[in-house]
């Protein structure tokens, strides 16, 4: 698409990505008192393919598991539309989203892993 936002935006993000994050998420760590063992990580995936969403999946301390996805990736932010769902079953929209994602980056390395342990 003509000017989309995420081909002007996508750069100064990715700088974020790899100048800043590394650190940031060790501070955090670090004021929180949290140890490596309950360290999780934060993965960025290249897809071969342009998919005007973002598809982001979570585990809360208490085990509670939702995703987002946020439609509209080529607009400004003030534009895009931000779905949540909340894992309450093995068969619901969660599920759903989370097979179909984690099959597009399945045997691909992440672009970036935060912190960079395997």
């Amino acid at each position: 698409m003509k000017d989309d936002y995420a081909e002007f935006d996508l750069p100064r993000v990715w700088d974020i990505f790899n100048k800043k994050l590394d650190p940031i998420i060790a501070s955090k760590c670090k004021i929180c008192n949290i140890s490596e063992e309950q360290i999780g990580y934060f993965e960025v995936y290249g897809i071969p393919a342009y998919v005007p969403v973002t598809f982001a999946s979570y585990t809360k301390a208490s085990g509670i598991q939702y995703c987002t996805l946020e439609v509209g990736i080529g607009v400004v932010p003030e534009l895009r539309t931000l779905l949540y769902f909340q894992k309450v079953s093995d068969e619901d929209i969660y599920s759903s989203l989370h097979k179909i994602y984690r099959g597009i980056i399945a045997h691909r390395l992440p672009l970036k892993r935060i912190p960079n342990k395997t």
